[in-house]
């Protein structure tokens, strides 16, 4: 079957890219890239149809595990964008702190009160 074909081309190309661009690309051109593969999937998954013969199971296991190996490294990915957007929020709380160390204190601490008549 074509589409299965193309289907299996595509998840190659996708497994490639991670294996050996993703980690030296920037993270906005990973991203651009997941979102045009999960576009052009999404084209030929419509367009797929019950496999019929072994040849056809075979490319579609082999499509099932390519997806599989994506899937993780899309979770990853996931995984580091939240870890550094929590240790920038992190440092912009800190950095806060460091230009203005007396913004968080309450109360009249160090005043004095004259108790005479």
């Amino acid at each position: 079957m074509a589409v299965l074909h193309e289907l299996s081309k595509l998840h190659r190309s996708m497994l490639l890219f991670i294996r050996n661009d993703a980690e030296k690309a920037e993270r906005e051109i990973v991203i651009e890239r997941i979102n045009q593969f999960h576009a052009e999937r999404a084209v030929l998954l419509d367009q797929v149809t019950p496999p019929e013969t072994d040849e056809d199971r075979e490319r579609v296991n082999e499509i099932l595990q390519f997806n599989e190996l994506i899937t993780r490294f899309i979770e990853q990915s996931g995984a580091e964008v939240k870890k550094d957007i929590q240790l920038h929020r992190q440092k912009k709380k800190q950095n806060r702190q460091y230009v203005d160390p007396y913004s968080q204190q309450r109360g009249m601490d160090g005043a004095f009160y004259d108790t005479k008549k």
